[in-house]
């Protein structure tokens, strides 16, 4: 049976930063308030969007367990590749140690990896006028925006559903405690994405 080797997820890591990048928010249920819905390997977009916003940053990162073997050989027998790295964090350069809910990574950019952190920094209009109540995120890749609205608003990087020709392809999807939306806060979101 053929596997999809490393490098082969690196050249997906690669295709996949070619491609417009958006985070959508939306409502979803209320429901959810009192019990939180799992999320669907299936879904193709949000129960209710409110919009979306462009791509802040990305960078290539490894996870540091992979980074220390990588650097400092493989970790004794007994010891886990990420204990392996956390005991040798210390020896990630300054400034390229990255930290999101889901691990600790090293930032290896410009050197292509299988492993993309994303950032999308929402401003502090976005969503907040009417005030939204956000209960579910998801990515997006290939999302195209209608050309009348880069015509008419270049460099807007907040789209509202209205404003998008196709909302492009779910990549992953997140529900999350219920935020309000206020005016005077601004929203920012940390994913490493693992191809």
């Amino acid at each position: 049976m053929a596997i999809l080797t490393r490098s082969g997820r690196t050249a997906l890591a690669i295709a996949l930063l070619e491609q417009p990048i958006h985070l959508a928010w939306g409502t979803g249920l209320a429901a959810w308030d009192d019990t939180p819905a799992a999320e669907s390997a299936t879904a193709t977009a949000l129960v209710a969007e409110v919009g979306r916003r462009a791509l802040t940053e990305s960078r290539f990162v490894m996870n540091l367990g992979d980074w220390v073997v990588d650097q400092i050989g493989p970790p004794p027998n007994g010891t886990t590749k990420d204990d392996w790295g956390l005991q040798h964090a210390d020896l990630v350069p300054a400034g390229k140690l990255l930290v999101v809910p889901t691990g600790r990574y090293v930032d290896v950019n410009p050197t292509p990896s299988n492993e993309v952190y994303v950032r999308f920094q929402f401003d502090y209009e976005d969503g907040a006028s009417p005030p939204a109540t956000i209960r579910e995120i998801g990515v997006f890749v290939g999302t195209v925006i209608k050309p009348s609205v880069i015509t008419a608003t270049p460099g807007k990087m907040y789209f509202p559903p209205a404003d998008l020709q196709d909302p492009g392809k779910l990549l992953a999807l997140q529900h999350n405690p219920k935020i309000v939306r206020q005016g005077n806060v601004r929203q920012s979101y940390e994913f490493v994405l693992e191809l």
